[in-house]
């Protein structure tokens, strides 16, 4: 999703509710349009707490779901 550009040589993609560069990053703690989706599941405010553990893969996974970007990856 954020990295198959690189190997068709298209620009970067962008995320459809802001415009900016799309990553991982920005999905899941910048991105300020998916703020409702993040207190909804209560997803971590950092990188590590979203994927380290259990809890906070399973907070990961929904937020995707809910933000209907889970087919994406």
């Amino acid at each position: 999703m954020t990295h198959s550009h690189i190997m068709t040589k298209e620009p970067s993609p962008q995320c459809q509710r802001c415009g900016e560069i799309l990553t991982i990053k920005h999905i899941l703690i910048e991105c300020n349009n998916y703020n409702p989706e993040r207190r909804k599941t209560k997803l971590p405010n950092n990188m590590k707490s979203c994927l380290d553990d259990h809890s906070g893969c399973l907070k990961t996974l929904q937020f995707i779901k809910i933000i209907k970007l889970f087919k994406e990856i």
